[in-house]
């Protein structure tokens, strides 16, 4: 009975009513909608580096990890690499022969990490292919051919069939300078990762390191993300001499990144909802008021205050619940609307690039942050009833029938 009550109560005033679901409907929209572009900018900022920059997890020796010095190799690498390319859960991998040092042109320098590469394993791993600009991709056979970000080339006035030499140590300790010509650029969502890497054949720098048939670095591409730690873990067990890093903890600085946005998008859903509670508060105090003489009356008749109070708190929660599964089917369809077709951000698309994002952003958000959602409404509801319900308990039956 006190259920019904409570339902023919929210709608005996249509338009007050109308008005806080509508209030709900908003508020609610905004929230998941606002929660699925920070989402969508963090998680393609995720994807994106896993699959441009650090793969799912790499693995190196620990003394080459620290020092970045050249003989550190993976002893038995192709031993390795064959292992792992035979985990069912592994999409693609890719050995790579490193060095740090300088590139030169006849008017400027830079700092640079130089991935001895196999063109093939690459492309499978960093889509590297896919990302030339101008020029072409690193031919298997072809010697002494250099890839160059596109920032790095503009910023050193490079162009295609441009000479270049490449600058670094060997094994031991010599100071190698070999010349390389530019075949070609490339960009990736990341422009500091494009000033700062280029690529030449993992052949021609294990001559000039001298590492034979070795690898520095071994990086792996998952099929799923979600089976990333079980495939770490077993390649931790089965290669316990080895560093096994997943993409945390090669660039902590975008977990970071991701850590916060998550932090951020549940402060602004916590803001709107305590916007929510003082017009929630503010509807039924003003229900409360118009109602004194009735509730005098109940209190009068009978009704115990526990009754009471909960057929306020049930009004307050009904009217909010009446407005949240229409602010969710709203938000949802927007949100698979604009993951479906991307929301272009062109406008600010230099201030996105610097931290490594595409301007063309697709919202996301998932089941549990819909849950999550649902439930902080439900809480705000029931938080928010509290005070019209102890308004309502001290109302004074004798004076209340007198007015």
């Amino acid at each position: 009975m006190i259920f019904i009550i409570a339902w023919r109560n929210i709608w005996r005033n249509k338009s007050r009513s109308g008005v806080l679901i509508a209030s709900i409907i908003t508020g609610i929209c905004a929230g998941i909608i606002l929660t699925g572009i920070m989402m969508g900018m963090y998680g393609q900022r995720q994807d994106d580096a896993i699959r441009n920059e650090v793969s799912n997890f790499q693995i190196h020796t620990k003394e080459f990890k620290t020092d970045n010095d050249p003989r550190f190799e993976i002893q038995n690498s192709e031993s390795v690499l064959n292992i792992i390319s035979e985990y069912k859960e592994v999409r693609a991998l890719s050995g790579r022969v490193i060095a740090h040092g300088m590139i030169l042109t006849a008017g400027s320098s830079a700092g640079v990490k130089i991935n001895g590469v196999v063109p093939q394993d690459e492309a499978n791993t960093r889509g590297l292919n896919a990302k030339i600009t101008e020029g072409s991709y690193l031919e298997r056979d072809k010697h002494n051919q250099i890839l160059v970000g596109e920032k790095l080339a503009h910023k050193m006035q490079m162009k295609i069939k441009s000479r270049v030499v490449l600058t670094f140590e060997d094994i031991h300790d010599n100071v190698i300078s070999a010349s390389f010509r530019v075949c070609g650029f490339f960009k990736t969502t990341n422009p500091s990762f494009d000033e700062t890497v280029v690529y030449v054949s993992k052949k021609n720098l294990a001559e000039l390191l001298q590492t034979k048939n070795e690898v520095h670095e071994i990086a792996v591409l998952l099929k799923n993300k979600e089976d990333a730690e079980s495939v770490i873990s077993r390649t931790k067990k089965q290669f316990p001499d080895l560093l096994v890093e997943d993409w945390r903890e090669i660039a902590p600085e975008i977990g970071l990144m991701i850590d916060m946005g998550a932090g951020i998008s549940k402060v602004v859903i916590v803001l709107i909802l305590f916007a929510l509670a003082f017009g929630i508060i503010n509807t039924m105090l003003m229900a409360m008021l118009e109602r004194t003489y009735e509730i005098g009356m109940m209190i009068a008749l009978g009704m115990n205050k526990a009754k009471l109070f909960m057929l306020v708190v049930l009004e307050t929660v009904m009217l909010v619940m009446a407005g949240t599964p229409f602010g969710v089917l709203f938000s949802y369809l927007a949100v698979s609307f604009f993951y479906k077709h991307g929301i272009d951000l062109g406008q600010y698309s230099k201030g996105l690039e610097s931290f490594g994002m595409s301007h063309i952003i697709h919202p996301q958000v998932s089941l549990s942050q819909y849950m999550q959602i649902l439930f902080l409404v439900f809480i705000t509801a029931l938080i928010s009833s509290l005070f019209p319900a102890r308004k309502a308990l001290k109302v004074d039956p004798a004076e209340s029938i007198k007015k």
